[in-house]
């Protein structure tokens, strides 16, 4: 038996991110696809630039296995 899982919108994702501890800009495509930006401090280095983006990367897949994250709806 497949449960669904409860849809949360793009800000609800970013929030949950923010509580993990990274700041994130998230988007859910047209496609169906959903991506995570981190936001950092531009003085790291690239290796601190790609560790942190990593983090973000492994944070919306948790998100993702509990929530089916979605546009936020237009008014």
């Amino acid at each position: 038996m497949t449960t669904e899982k409860p849809e949360i919108n793009e800000l609800e994702a970013a929030e949950l991110i923010k509580g993990m501890g990274r700041e994130a800009v998230v988007v859910a495509h047209d496609n169906g696809k959903v991506t995570a930006t981190a936001i950092y401090s531009t003085q790291l280095d690239a290796a601190g630039q790609q560790r942190i983006r990593d983090e973000v990367d492994g944070m919306l897949q948790q998100v993702q296995q509990k929530y089916r994250i979605v546009k936020k709806k237009k008014k």
